[in-house]
């Protein structure tokens, strides 16, 4: 079986660290996302400048993979939220 990391990585071509087999990081200087698998629901925590920014859960790797790079890679949160509405973003 392999681990989260491993699959988003093939689903993406990104470089997301494993944190335990269900759980995922992808990191780019000061932002930061935790991917969870949790019974194929893929739970999301976005990070930035040292808080947590926005909250996502989608049954949707891709998707999830997805909105993880596009917030490492340095998208504004309402770009990022126009794409894929499970995204929710703080003030």
């Amino acid at each position: 079986m392999n681990d989260l990391a491993s699959v988003l990585n093939d689903v993406v071509n990104a470089d997301f660290t494993a944190a335990g087999t269900a759980e995922a990081v992808l990191s780019h200087a000061d932002r930061f996302v935790n991917v969870r698998d949790v019974d194929g629901s893929y739970l999301l925590s976005f990070h930035g400048n040292g808080r947590q920014r926005a909250l996502g859960q989608t049954r949707d790797i891709y998707l999830a993979a997805d909105a993880a790079c596009r917030w490492v890679a340095g998208s504004r949160p309402e770009a990022i939220a126009t794409v894929h509405p499970f995204v929710e973003f703080g003030e």
